[in-house]
């Protein structure tokens, strides 16, 4: 059994030591072929009845399972000092699966599946963590087209509350770990006036911030009501930076020059909720790309934030922190692409939310061992991987056994070789995809190294 998943799972509690000791096998199979299904992950009649067993069993459930990661992860923040909490939703998607008729309506009301809000946690240098809260939901398909009556009703009955339940826990975590900067970071959907007046408490010490979603309305010094658009377009400019564009499928790579302004500004409270708010005080800061090219579309960040903005070197760290919110796509991605969760073919509920949750904890380790290589490149490769597995990732690369030890950027870019990575200068670091088909591949190896040894134990 590997190291790590011994390591995950220390504090695993299922009141029962046989499914504690269960938990890590079914964990260390699932995590050896992420992408496979259920029956092909394990070997043989057996071990695939034992592992629904256990899935099926009243003292496995969603909680317990991530509940141990979490530990885990809490350990992991040692060294760090500052933690940012990604927080997002996404949903899966069950249509087509005989648990789908058991399961609430997502985008319409004729797509059934769960809604997933993770808050995943990081470094401010990339690095992944693991999951410290996740809220995973289904609808009750009386409320489709209540739009209305939802309106009327209070934060904390709402779906959005989710956001403040996230940003609570960030609270928490600093709480816990007071010598540690943690902030709480959104995209738009998160737009609410409710979490900014949360962020906005003195008992509150974990910091928020916000992709601006909509256009508030603002008071400036002379009392005058101001939309905030209007507010930012006639705000002097505090400085210039050079930022690179990542390319994605309708846009190519590119480094562009962004205007930068911010300042602290007074929200009004929005008419419907007057009665139980008041006006806020934070600071917006806005990054505004300047091209003439008449074929690009000027991007342009609103942020949101609790954290003191007063000169372009703040500025610059904030944009960062704000441009890590992008780990959490990709562990939506990991999870669906890479794990396939949404073609599990499980038709219960108290089967499929377990297994969710160790996919979960999958989809986080794929996405650690692809960012260590590339924050911290010259660490020792046996401080994330096995002696064992080294030496057969050596092998199978080079024919032979390393000669020195390697690092855990070199032994990152072999796996992901097995999984069609090129490593040509223009194709930057491996992602995800190379890193999971390239662990799949290294499974197997490790696999068919362990029986030919057996085999020749024998003869």
């Amino acid at each position: 059994m590997k190291n790590w998943v011994i390591e995950e799972f220390q504090n695993i509690d299922l009141k029962d030591e046989r499914l504690n000791k269960r938990s890590k096998i079914i964990l260390n199979k699932l995590s050896n072929k992420p992408y496979e299904s259920i029956p092909k992950a394990f070997s043989g009649f057996h071990e695939t009845t034992a592992a629904y067993r256990f899935l099926n069993n009243d003292n496995v459930n969603y909680d317990n399972v991530l509940s141990a990661h979490r530990d885990a992860t809490l350990k992991r923040l040692n060294n760090e000092e500052v933690i940012l909490a990604i927080q997002d939703t996404t949903s899966i998607d069950y249509t087509f699966k005989k648990i789908g008729s058991e399961l609430g309506h997502l985008e319409n009301s004729k797509r059934s599946g769960y809604l997933l809000h993770p808050t995943l946690l990081t470094n401010d240098k990339g690095l992944c963590l693991g999951i410290c809260k996740s809220k995973l939901w289904t609808r009750n398909p009386k409320e489709i087209g209540a739009a209305k009556l939802r309106k009327k009703m209070p934060i904390n009955k709402k779906e959005s509350y989710r956001w403040i339940e996230s940003y609570n826990y960030s609270c928490e975590l600093a709480n816990m770990l007071p010598e540690k900067k943690i902030i709480n970071i959104a995209d738009r959907e998160s737009d609410i006036y409710e979490l900014f007046y949360e962020a906005n408490k003195e008992k509150n010490n974990a910091h928020l911030v916000v992709r601006a979603g909509y256009n508030r309305r603002t008071l400036n010094e002379n009392k005058e009501v101001t939309l905030l658009r209007d507010r930012l377009e006639k705000m002097p400019s505090k400085g210039k930076i050079k930022v690179s564009i990542p390319r994605t499928s309708t846009r190519k790579k590119r480094i562009s020059e962004f205007t930068v302004k911010y300042e602290n500004v007074e929200f009004l409270v929005p008419a419907n909720k007057v009665k139980d708010f008041s006006n806020i005080k934070i600071n917006v800061i806005t990054f505004k790309e300047e091209t003439k090219d008449a074929e690009i579309k000027p991007i342009e960040w609103i942020l949101i934030t609790t954290l003191d903005i007063q000169n372009m070197e703040a500025a610059v760290k904030l944009l960062g922190y704000y441009k890590a919110r992008w780990q959490i796509e990709i562990f939506f991605r990991t999870l669906k692409t890479g794990c396939k969760i949404e073609e599990l073919q499980l038709e219960k509920k108290e089967r499929l939310e377990p297994c969710l949750a160790l996919y979960m904890i999958i989809a986080w380790r794929i996405m650690y061992i692809t960012m260590i290589g590339r924050v911290y490149p010259n660490l020792p490769a046996d401080q994330v991987f096995e002696t064992e597995e080294i030496e057969i990732i050596s092998i199978i690369a080079n024919k032979k056994s390393p000669s020195e030890k390697l690092t855990v950027k070199a032994l990152i870019r072999i796996i992901a070789s097995f999984g069609g990575f090129l490593g040509r200068k223009s194709d930057g670091e491996p992602g995800p995809e190379q890193i999971w088909t390239g662990l799949k591949r290294v499974s197997d190896f490790v696999l068919t190294y362990k029986r030919l040894k057996e085999f020749n134990t024998y003869v």
